[in-house]
């Protein structure tokens, strides 16, 4: 594993590349909302966020690598503009998801940029069909090793206690501004440059007839979300019953995968990339001490370098 330290950022920090164009693609039984940009003849890039984000998340990024990629970020189900069935949040669910909107796109070796779940999600795809896929950049992804029995499942209680945890969270602001106060002081998000927030946060929520602001991905889904993050976090993510672990084919996985760590985003994300680096065959590692969770909205310069190795690698 390499230490890399952040040297700074490069170029205009909050803007948009020029040429974004949002496509309904039709998938899985959903709708799914995807952001097409860069240059039409140039490599493809397909950048997936992670649990309840917007796919502008990756704004910054796609900003720096329009000029010579043909980029995909998708809003996953359940997030940003995307179809938001009642159900349906598990793993091999946006696995799917993702595969199936790869396949309706005829994408072909393609570098993924993954954040967190959707990381999960990227490599998951990847090992289910890996002749799409060039390369994967999967940042603090959560993994389960398959290898191992999970633990006991939770209780009716537990699994309730586990679903309040976020569905607690505030859904909605009187106006935007609020919104972005809000979030421009909270620990996670204050590693962003203001203008960067701003522009994804006009991508997260959604604006009523009053002026007041809701989020896309409400309280409700994303606790289905996180409930079988959590599992996972904690090993103890049981497969739909009668079938395998999502996670047993991350031991085939064959696509060159680099898996990145950051030194500030809490004590699971590293130790979800150190179970995944045991699990993903020939993975290698890439850790920046310096950096958090939301390294693309944070440091679109790193993860768009990150891009242009892997192509360069690939």
């Amino acid at each position: 594993m390499r230490d890399t330290p952040i040297v700074g950022r490069t170029g205009p920090p909050g803007r948009e590349a020029a040429n974004v164009v949002l496509r309904r693609v039709w998938a899985n039984r959903l709708t799914f909302s995807v952001r097409e940009w860069g240059t039409p003849d140039g490599p493809p890039v397909v950048c997936v966020p992670g649990t309840g984000l917007a796919a502008a998340l990756f704004a910054g990024v796609e900003a720096r690598l329009a000029g010579r990629w043909h980029g995909f970020s998708i809003d996953r189900r359940g997030q940003g503009l995307s179809d938001k069935p009642p159900s349906g949040y598990d793993f091999q669910d946006f696995a799917g998801d993702l595969a199936a909107i790869v396949k309706a796109l005829d994408i072909q070796d393609a570098v993924a940029l993954g954040h967190s779940a959707g990381a999960t999600d990227v490599l998951l795809a990847a090992a289910a069909d890996p002749g799409r896929w060039r390369g994967i950049v999967a940042m603090e992804p959560t993994i389960q090793d398959p290898r191992t029995p999970p633990s006991a499942p939770p209780d009716q209680a537990e699994w309730r206690e586990i679903h309040e945890r976020t569905r607690r969270r505030r859904a909605g602001f009187p106006s935007f501004e609020d919104a972005f106060e809000r979030y421009r002081q909270a620990p996670v998000y204050s590693r962003a440059d203001p203008e960067a927030l701003r522009i994804y946060l006009q991508h997260a929520f959604k604006t009523a007839t009053d002026g007041s602001v809701l989020l896309r991905c409400t309280p409700e889904i994303e606790a289905q979300m996180n409930a079988h993050i959590s599992l996972a976090m904690n090993h103890r993510h049981w497969p739909p019953e009668g079938g395998a672990s999502p996670f047993a084919a991350l031991l085939r996985l064959r696509t060159p995968t680099l898996l990145v760590s950051t030194g500030q985003s809490g004590e699971v994300y590293p130790r979800m990339v150190q179970v995944a680096a045991k699990v993903i065959p020939h993975s290698i590692r890439e850790h920046y001490p310096d950096a958090g969770h939301l390294l693309p909205l944070d440091h679109p310069d790193i993860v768009a370098g990150l891009a242009e190795r892997m192509i360069g690698a690939g």
